[in-house]
């Protein structure tokens, strides 16, 4: 097909005469004239109109150059013109072709995805490789992969499990599946274990205040404060706060200050 974009272009190369005698006769003159010209302050006047003088045979000259280089180009722009034009009417064809190619590929691709989904191994907590999809990546491959994943995870989770020893490890493992870091989270466990071995201080009993009266002990016990406050500490011991905080039902909003 290639062989149609053979474009028989004849190229005449077009030939400019000119005679710059006159002008350059001009401009000696306004050098010999003007070079050695010492402006001094009675001069300003005369010297302004000097300069606009010769800014205008500058321009002059200028403005020719331009009006025959436009001429000059204009075969070309005519034929970038129609060339451009047949460009944009193939790019339009192809174009309709690979709209109908895209729509069929798209197809296969959501099949092809639906039937990894259907696998026995897969699970809520693979992460979807879209290379996956690749024509070229074949489903014995993708299984490979998900149970890599699996092994990974399993690991993780044993680790954890492990780890805990008397602490429970749900809401550790749920740390896992959410996307923190193995080793954040072992040391988080450290640090809920070192919390819990610590001896409890029992308070000195106080006298309890007289009861209140039922419909009075009800607003109170629905009342809710807010508090605000400010922390200092590291990484792990941050991640412990949001733990104990969501353990007891407390609602915390957490903003880094520099």
């Amino acid at each position: 097909m290639n062989e149609l974009a053979n474009i028989d272009v004849k190229i005449i190369p077009a030939e400019i005469t000119f005679d710059l005698a006159p002008v350059k006769k001009l401009v000696n003159t306004l050098k010999m004239t003007y070079t050695d010209w010492i402006v001094k302050e009675e001069d300003l006047k005369s010297a302004t109109d000097t300069i606009a003088q010769i800014n205008n045979v500058s321009k002059s000259i200028s403005d020719k150059r331009i009006a025959i280089g436009k001429d000059f180009k204009k075969p070309f722009d005519e034929f970038e013109k129609q060339v451009k034009t047949i460009c944009a009417e193939l790019d339009a064809l192809s174009k309709s072709i690979k709209d109908q190619t895209d729509e069929y590929e798209n197809k296969r691709k959501a099949t092809k995805k639906a039937a990894i989904e259907s696998l026995p191994s897969y699970n809520k907590y693979i992460a979807f490789n879209e290379k996956w999809l690749n024509k070229g990546t074949s489903i014995e491959s993708v299984i490979v992969s998900i149970d890599n994943q699996n092994y990974e995870r399993k690991t993780a989770e044993d680790t954890i499990k492990q780890a805990c020893d008397n602490l429970i490890p749900d809401r550790f493992i749920d740390m896992y599946h959410n996307g923190m870091e193995l080793s954040i989270i072992l040391s988080s466990i450290n640090a809920a274990k070192e919390l819990a071995s610590r001896p409890i201080i029992v308070a000195k009993e106080e006298p309890q205040p007289e009861p209140l009266p039922i419909a009075k002990l009800r607003v109170t016990l629905e009342k809710q404060k807010t508090l605000s406050a400010q922390f200092s500490g590291t990484e792990i011991q941050f991640t412990w706060l949001k733990v104990f905080c969501a353990d007891n039902n407390i609602l915390i909003e957490f903003w880094e200050v520099n």
